[in-house]
């Protein structure tokens, strides 16, 4: 019994991410079909057998199916749900069908699913960043690397970041999510030092982490991290930190004789003083006082069991500001997985990173044991790359019927129906190949 409620566990956080983005991305295609005067015959979450549904009253019915790895729409005068036609050459095509629609009116059709799958995730970033706001870390670099690329390149601590790639930068998380998604190429920095602005060239090195699955992920590091004060938030129980008398909320202004300007200062002296008594002193009340706290000695490296305040805070935007930056980061996120689905095909980065049902199950549960809000942006990223998937020129996606509608545009006619059954059945194929083998590396993955 427990085995199968640690199953159901996995399965509807899966089902509660996946089926609202499934059913919004096929919401698009209804919508923009009915304005265009296509009947609609079927509306399906899922495929397979029909669990429940109800018809309306203009003739669609609406189900859910056994099998909740998609959805379609099934249009009048489809052959099947793959959007074939099922019309004779011969035969006049009735005016309410797909196929007695123009070119233009069929792609805008076929691209209303992914648009509405990107138009969902900008929606719910721009109410995150409307309602608890927009996650913000000063761009002032606390401390570089030794050896690192920043510290090749001449960037100090104290340096403020000013512009990433030519473009403005004021946040943080900006140089971090660029360094997400590159891998081994060159980045230009300019930053402020002093009353100098400065430019470099930073090469970023090629390290890897794990991802849920742990397995090994490439990211980009050039070796910097933002400024953290000194201040304490947080002191382990039974620590030298408490058996010395330091208390949250104070502010560590000088160790000894080294003056400490960040947490960064407070790391280095401690980890090279294990077992040595130091004087701390800190700011307390508006007030400095003195306190000797002995590093424990843990492999040679001082620990006394502190931590500090988190760097970064949350940022209110207003409406029209929230809306911009919803777009915004949608339209960063859709070109950072177009960019590393590339890499990956030119084989700069690991396929190791892609994730099928398994994974998206596996990372849904984790994500919803952190907290709701991050399972709905969690649900937001899944909506993006949805999105991009069916955008994919390969039959019978979305993508697929619009490179159809490309070629029938250059070439002012369609396709035979025996290239676009042979184009279809190619297509879904090498859709269901990818999905196996997607699914089976989550397996392998999960076992090892």
């Amino acid at each position: 019994m427990d085995l199968i409620v640690d199953k159901l566990n996995y399965i509807w956080p899966f089902l509660a991410v996946i089926t609202p983005v499934v059913f919004f991305h096929e919401l698009g295609h209804y919508l923009v079909a009915r304005i265009n005067g296509v009947r609609v015959e079927v509306f399906s979450v899922g495929f397979g057998p029909e669990l429940i549904g109800i018809s309306d009253r203009f003739g669609t019915r609406w189900k859910l199916c056994a099998l909740p790895l998609g959805g379609y729409v099934k249009f009048h005068g489809d052959a099947d749900i793959a959007s074939t036609s099922a019309e004779a050459a011969d035969e006049p095509l009735p005016p309410n069908s797909f196929f007695a629609k123009n070119v233009g009116q069929r792609s805008a059709i076929a691209f209303a699913g992914p648009f509405a799958n990107l138009l969902l995730a900008a929606v719910i970033f721009a109410v995150f960043f409307m309602v608890v706001g927009q996650r913000y870390t000063p761009v002032e670099i606390g401390s570089v690397r030794d050896g690192s690329p920043a510290a090749i390149a001449g960037i100090e601590p104290g340096d403020r970041l000013v512009e990433l790639n030519g473009s403005r930068i004021e946040r943080f998380e900006e140089l971090e999510f660029a360094l997400l998604q590159n891998l081994g190429e060159p980045i230009a920095l300019a930053v402020e030092r002093g009353d100098a602005l400065l430019a470099f060239t930073v090469t970023p090195e090629i390290v890897e982490v794990l991802d849920p699955f742990d397995r090994p992920q490439e990211l980009g590091d050039i070796g910097v991290r933002p400024f953290i004060s000194a201040a304490i938030s947080q002191v382990v129980v039974g620590s030298p930190a408490e058996r010395g008398g330091l208390l949250p909320g104070d502010t560590i202004v000088r160790i000894g004789d080294t003056e400490i300007t960040g947490f960064d200062d407070l790391r280095t002296v401690v980890e090279q003083n294990a077992a040595v008594p130091l004087a701390f002193v800190v700011l307390r009340d508006g007030r400095e006082e003195t306190l000797t706290v002995t590093p424990d000695d843990v492999n040679g490296i001082g620990r006394i069991g502190v931590y500090p305040e988190e760097p970064s805070a949350l940022r209110d935007l207003g409406f029209g500001e929230s809306i911009w930056s919803g777009i915004e980061h949608t339209y960063t996120l859709a070109a950072a997985n177009l960019r590393a689905v590339g890499q990956m095909i030119v084989g700069t980065r690991s396929t190791e990173q892609l994730s099928g049902p398994v994974g998206i199950a596996v990372m849904s549960r984790g994500v919803l044991e952190r907290g709701v809000a991050g399972f709905i942006e969690f649900a937001a990223l899944i909506s993006i790359a949805l999105g991009l998937i069916n955008l994919f020129p390969i039959p019978p996606l979305d993508g697929g019927h619009l490179l159809y509608n490309a070629v029938e545009a250059v070439c002012r006619r369609p396709l035979t129906a025996r290239l676009q059954q042979i184009g279809t059945t190619v297509g879904l194929m090498l859709v269901v190949a990818l999905m196996v083998w997607v699914t089976t590396k989550d397996i392998i993955g999960l076992t090892s």
